[in-house]
């Protein structure tokens, strides 16, 4: 009786009906128990419990759950018989999701449009929700379009596919900086030295020249200007030696 009851406390599971009628149902409640969430549903009262019989189909009301699991007045059960379950030994065709994968169910997540909304059943001063609607992005594995919800289970999973492929672009960048650091020591403990800087040289100093300048051109004479009288330049006359002087005396002093 105690197992029967945690399990109807956890939303894990209510009990058979098959008479047609209408029943109060237990709902799957968090995936992660963390208390009790006030969702602005009546309390239950003790003839409203799971099992019971209830007159209006769709009401709801809280039993006080720590797994914040609901009631709901269902003539079948609106888990469909089942919910989360995390061990392999629940499940089957289990195929564990490659790299391509994990790239696909991430673009898919960053595409679905996100959107505010309220209710329509609910008051105008009702909160406002976050999250994306299912119309048009049925065939998703996290939506549930036979129930028209979102699998939050499948969508929280789509999110942790989206960081797992963000970490290996990551650990690639990585790898491509470790490498390159790895080329650089190798190549400075090889003793090979970095390439010469470039240096913008300024202007030449007038005089000074260098072994690459080009040799110096010759200057052409200037060609006489018509007009100009050009006056030729005796040259000067040698001076001769005194009649009486002696053969030069070449020897050393």
């Amino acid at each position: 009786m105690l197992v029967v009851a945690l399990l109807l406390s956890c939303g894990r599971g209510s009990p058979g009906l098959s008479d047609g009628g209408l029943h109060w149902w237990t709902t799957c409640g968090d995936p992660l128990c963390a208390g009790h969430r006030d969702a602005g549903l009546p309390a239950c009262t003790g003839s409203e419990s799971a099992g019971a019989s209830c007159a209006v189909a769709g009401a709801k009301c809280d039993p006080g759950d720590n797994c914040n699991v609901e009631l709901v007045c269902a003539a079948s059960d609106p888990k469909q018989g089942t919910c989360p379950v995390s061990r392999g030994r629940a499940k089957k065709d289990i195929r564990y999701l490659s790299a391509a994968d994990l790239k696909t169910y991430r673009d898919q997540l960053l595409h679905l449009p996100l959107a505010t909304y309220r209710y329509r059943e609910e008051p105008e001063d009702s909160r406002l929700r976050l999250g994306f609607l299912i119309d048009g992005h049925e065939s998703l594995i996290c939506v549930d379009p036979a129930r028209d919800q979102v699998d939050l289970y499948g969508y929280a999973s789509m999110a942790v596919a989206a960081l797992q492929a963000q970490n290996m672009e990551i650990e690639k960048l990585h790898e491509e900086v470790r490498e390159l650091r790895a080329a650089l020591s190798h190549g400075q403990s090889d003793g090979a030295s970095p390439p010469e800087p470039k240096v913008e040289r300024g202007p030449k100093v007038s005089g000074s020249r260098s072994s690459t300048s080009p040799p110096l051109r010759e200057i052409p004479p200037a060609e006489p200007k018509p007009g100009l009288r050009v006056i030729p330049v005796k040259p000067l006359p040698r001076k001769q030696p005194p009649p009486d002087a002696g053969p030069p005396d070449d020897s050393p002093r």
